[in-house]
Order: C-alpha cells, then structure tokens, then sequence
C-alpha cells in the first residue's frame, strides 16, 4: 500500500512541479512490519540529521495495535529531532459499538469488507 501510494504521489509531483518542490520533498519506501524498517527507509535516502514528517495514512487500521505501538516506539526512538508523524485511526469495533454513531459505523465499514 505504501508503494503504490508513493507510485501516485511521483505522478502528482510529475504533473505539478509547483506544488512538489524536490528540496523539499523525498519519497521513501519501506517494510513498516520489518524490525528494520527505519534502517530500509535510511538505504533509501532517510536523512538521519533533517527533521523527517513520518505520513502513516491509511495504514494503521490494517496492523494489529502491537505491530502500531512498535512503528511508533521505533520512529520516537530513531527519528531525527524535530521530527513529526501524522496518522489516522479507527477504534477497534469492539470500542466504537458502544459511541454516539458508532453500530452504525461498524456495520457501514464491515458492509464495505474493512475489517
């Protein structure tokens, strides 16, 4: 997944030069459920003294919470200072049947084979 969003983010940058300065801007890949996937992303081109923005989105809600809590601990632990992530989440459904909305939720994202 993680592949074939960077696949379209090259496309985007291709197709707008203005908006993707490449100063500023590098797209890296790796195996987020590899132990060493900070080491893969660094063969990459992960500049280990830049301020990195880690983007995990549309990833975490198909990890199980240990495989995102180690993303995370490894990032805090290894990035470089200044660093950030942004993410998104979903509750677990077993969390989310009991909110405001939240049956309804559950049953529109199994209805739409989300696990």
């Amino acid at each position: 997944m993680l592949h074939c969003q960077i696949k379209l983010l090259k496309k985007n940058q291709k197709n707008n030069p203005e908006l993707y300065p490449d100063q500023m801007v590098t797209h890296l890949s790796g195996n987020l459920k590899a132990d060493d996937f900070m080491d893969q992303l660094a063969e990459t081109g992960l500049d280990n003294g830049k301020p990195t923005i880690f983007i995990l989105e549309g990833l975490t809600m198909y990890l199980k919470e240990a495989e995102v809590q180690r993303i995370f601990n490894t990032i805090q632990a290894r990035a470089p200072p200044g660093s950030v992530v942004i993410a998104d989440f979903l509750y677990p459904t077993d969390k989310i049947d009991g909110m405001r909305g939240g049956k309804e939720l559950s049953e529109f994202v199994t209805k739409h084979g989300e696990p």
